[in-house]
């Protein structure tokens, strides 16, 4: 394994988690009486350990790329890079769900 395959497989599970949290999520709200209400998709509770997950296991094969790389400087942008976009891809995939679907507001 070398940083890009480790690189993608963290992307590979950071997003992946993520839209079948969203896919389970719409599929209990779809098939319940009020898509809308509070009480229906993933408990609140709940909703937010998968995304824990999904940051956590990205961040581990992340850090287990840069380990590939040879100067200390690469292995810290690498590391803050994927952070940043991975705060943007969660903002990008999260967000419109929520607030597009109208079970969440600003």
């Amino acid at each position: 394994m070398n940083y890009k395959s480790s690189t993608i497989y963290a992307w590979g599970i950071f997003v992946g988690i993520l839209l079948a949290e969203l896919a389970i999520d719409y599929s209990l709200r779809i098939t319940s009486n009020d898509f809308y209400g509070h009480s229906n998709g993933i408990p609140r509770e709940i909703w937010f350990f998968p995304q824990i997950v999904a940051a956590i296991f990205g961040m581990y094969f992340i850090i287990c790329g840069a380990k590939y790389l040879k100067n200390i400087k690469y292995k810290i942008i690498h590391v803050v890079v994927n952070l940043i976009i991975g705060a943007i891809v969660y903002t990008l995939i999260v967000f419109p769900y929520v607030v597009g679907s109208g079970i969440g507001s600003l």
